[in-house]
């Protein structure tokens, strides 16, 4: 086998898409899209355990949010930011606007994998697909605000957040806890009101006092915000480039 060929296979198995490499959060701007197209936020209730609510009950109010186009995940290699806006699946006039910042945090960080097969204990180890967290990024929050957004429903509704001393903040390859293909984002929060809504529909609601929640998002590079090629596409690039060396060497010997 010649070193062409060689190098070929070598990228071949080290970059095949079966696999979901270890790979770290690329520096750049991202889009924050929903985890499969349904949902971003996740704020249950009714648990019969800790007594949490949805931030929001009743007039077909939803425990699921849908972020909407714009939002943005940006990463500098020290700090990030996740803003924009978010929108209730099951009513369209709730929405809040949302900026959490982060700080990288280096020690003290335990992956956390819910996607199928990783068991009742969500361990990433015993996940079907493979998973390897060992190079995600993790990050202590320094702030997080929801505000209701002007001319919804729950404008003028403030919800404060800190983050679940459980879990930090991850992003990566496969971070997403629910999605394994792909860059993604989770953080784990608990939530309290700091401000009462003042829109004149509020009265169709309960806006609940405290509860916990969840954000699973897919990170996209955002081809105007100046991001970087992450490692798997810059894998297949270089088995794009080690292939045109191949062929290069194949036309020389017909030469």
């Amino acid at each position: 086998m010649t070193l062409i060929r060689k190098l070929a296979f070598a990228a071949c198995v080290a970059f095949a898409p079966s696999t979901v490499l270890a790979a770290p959060i690329a520096v750049g701007t991202y889009d924050a899209l929903d985890y499969n197209g349904k949902r971003s936020v996740w704020t249950p209730g009714g648990n019969p355990t800790t007594h949490s609510k949805s931030f929001v009950t009743g007039n077909k109010a939803s425990a699921l949010w849908s972020f909407n186009p714009g939002s943005k995940f940006i990463y500098t290699g020290s700090k990030a930011r996740l803003k924009g806006t978010a929108t209730n699946t099951g009513q369209s006039n709730l929405s809040f606007d949302f900026d959490l910042k982060f700080n990288v945090k280096k020690t003290g960080n335990t992956p956390y994998c819910q996607q199928a097969g990783a068991g009742s204990m969500h361990n990433c180890a015993t996940t079907k697909a493979g998973i390897d967290p060992s190079d995600w990024t993790y990050f202590s929050l320094t702030s997080a605000i929801f505000t209701g957004a002007a001319g919804s429903h729950m404008e003028g509704l403030t919800y404060s957040l800190v983050s679940n001393p459980k879990h930090a903040p991850q992003a990566g390859e496969a971070a997403n806890a629910l999605d394994t293909t792909g860059t993604g984002f989770s953080m784990w929060f608990n939530w309290t009101v700091s401000g009462q809504a003042t829109s004149p529909f509020a009265n169709l609601y309960d806006f609940n006092r405290s509860g916990k929640g969840d954000i699973n998002i897919d990170l996209e590079i955002d081809p105007n915000g100046g991001g970087v090629v992450p490692l798997p596409a810059a894998g297949w690039m270089l088995l794009a480039g080690i292939g045109g060396l191949a062929a290069a060497g194949r036309r020389r010997k017909k030469a």
